[in-house]
């Protein structure tokens, strides 16, 4: 998920692998990557991989050859670190250096939302694969169906400014399932589908996964520097929404939009 909207130092690189990825950006990836039929021995591209959460799912689904190409080195150095059957190329999704046709399968989870020009990212995922080969694409669902993150958003928004906020906001910043439909088919691809999935996300308890939640994305740094008090107010605001009982027992519904395409 790190593009050059959504860059990370190097200890909430850790901590979004180790937090953010097990929560919400792992299962994610593993239910759409499981969408594409028939992975064992194809080569497989994870576009925007961060650290590395498709190419994770497309090994276990016995993929040849698995490369994840990001532009956050920080990310990468993660991926290397963990998931060492990879390949981490440091490398822009919209011109990525790859020849023509190269892989049978790209994944594009999560990252699209947060890539400049979008379309110019598509058209890259065309070229790169081979004709025939298959996209899985995954974008976050407008933020008011997303309780947990609408919740974070608002808190952080209103006790740390809306600019901050932009981490959380710009993750719904794509449009519906129907336009991403066109912006596929206006790149190249057909036999496209559309729609959604939902998970059930277990946060437990918030007064503990909040503040490491934030501590695995770009707000980290402002966080930090606002100070404990602040962060217990963002922390206290997201509990009352969610857990007003202070059960510390949280589940949560994450959807995404989820298309399938052919080159």
């Amino acid at each position: 998920m790190a593009t050059l909207q959504w860059q990370l130092a190097h200890d909430s690189a850790r901590s979004y692998e180790d937090v953010l990825v097990p929560t919400f950006l792992g299962p994610a990836a593993e239910t759409a990557v499981a969408q594409v039929p028939a992975l064992t021995g194809t080569t497989v591209l994870d576009a925007g991989c961060g650290t590395g959460a498709a190419a994770r799912a497309a090994l276990v689904r016995g993929a040849a050859r698995v490369v994840g190409a990001d532009v956050n080195r920080f990310m990468l150095a993660v991926g290397r670190e963990s998931l060492t059957a990879a390949e981490f190329w440091d490398a822009d999704v919209r011109a990525l250096p790859f020849p023509d046709g190269s892989f049978d399968v790209v994944a594009c989870t999560h990252t699209l939302q947060f890539v400049p020009e979008p379309e110019r990212a598509v058209r890259e995922f065309a070229r790169v694969l081979r004709p025939g080969g298959r996209l899985v694409l995954t974008t976050w669902v407008a933020l008011p169906r997303l309780p947990y993150f609408a919740a974070l958003a608002d808190a952080v928004s209103r006790v740390l400014g809306r600019q901050i906020a932009t981490a959380l906001t710009s993750a719904s910043a794509l449009p519906s399932g129907d336009a991403l439909r066109r912006m596929l088919a206006a790149e190249g691809f057909g036999r496209i589908t559309a729609g959604t999935q939902t998970l059930q996300v277990a946060l437990g308890d918030l007064e503990t996964f909040v503040p490491r939640h934030l501590a695995s994305t770009p707000m980290a740094g402002a966080v930090r520097a606002a100070g404990s008090a602040l962060l217990g107010s963002v922390t206290e605001s997201v509990v009352e929404a969610l857990d007003p009982e202070r059960t510390g027992d949280v589940i949560s519904p994450f959807t995404q939009n989820l298309l399938l395409a052919a080159r």
